[in-house]
């Protein structure tokens, strides 16, 4: 094994690198290569000894863009990741890129155990008040529909037109898409509006039944007031009634 590495690096650095490259470079009867390794476990595998954590391990350069092709020639499935407007990894037209600015495009679902919206109070600025009751005023005029995305026809979903829902709050900065902390957002203040409105009702539901026991207390008191009245009045009446039956004949 040390003999073809010391064979292929004679050809590749010349005489004046080959021992450092016989040191390095491997490449194993069945074809694997090590770099750094004289017992490489894979194709191509590079060992590097730097406990700091800096070293390129690999590194494709280009004048332009550099491609690394993924191809399974079973299914004739080709990945390509990509660098030349932006880092792509993609098969065909599906697939993620991210911009130079940081920005993330997928085709497809994301699927994780949790996402985290940066939503700290020292990343914003320019804060305004919003008034809940006219949130909920434009949030009844934006339509919401069940549909299916035309490359998942089978997959049902629930939800507004990213249109309609930059027409009625001119969120973001497109009306193609719909953030998830401007769709959040809307609902808690929709949300925290419905709730105000209902401790509103409650407290009058309060009032109202308050007033309704102060009144039937009010009409139990007349009514034991009226039943001794007549009592009393019945009462005046017998001297009158015994009189009139005794002058009868």
């Amino acid at each position: 094994m040390k003999r073809q590495g010391l064979v292929l690096a004679a050809l590749l650095m010349g005489a004046s690198g080959l021992a450092t490259a016989v040191e390095s470079f491997y490449v194993t009867a069945d074809g694997n290569v090590g770099v750094g390794t004289d017992q490489p476990a894979a194709a191509l595998h590079v060992v590097r000894d730097d406990a700091s954590g800096n070293a390129t391990e690999l590194l494709l350069q280009n004048a332009g863009g550099v491609k690394l092709g993924l191809l399974n020639t079973d299914s004739d499935v080709e990945w390509v990741i990509s660098n030349d407007s932006r880092f792509r990894i993609m098969n065909g037209n599906a697939g993620m890129s991210i911009t130079s600015a940081g920005n993330m495009e997928v085709t497809g679902t994301v699927t994780a155990n949790n996402v985290l919206l940066t939503s700290d109070r020292n990343a914003k600025t320019a804060f305004q008040t919003i008034d809940g009751d006219e949130v909920l005023k434009k949030l009844r005029r934006v339509p919401v529909t069940s549909w299916s995305y035309k490359n998942s026809p089978d997959e049902r979903h629930v939800g507004p037109m990213a249109q309609d829902f930059y027409a009625a709050f001119g969120l973001g900065n497109s009306d193609k898409r719909i953030s998830m902390v401007d769709a959040a957002g809307i609902a808690l203040a929709a949300v925290k509006a419905l709730t105000e409105r209902l401790e509103e009702k409650e407290a009058r539901i309060a009032e109202l039944e308050a007033r309704l026991a102060r009144q039937e207390e009010l009409a139990a008191r007349i009514q034991a007031l009226e039943a001794v009245t007549v009592r009393l009045i019945q009462k005046q009446q017998q001297p009158a009634l015994r009189a009139a039956a005794m002058k009868q004949p």
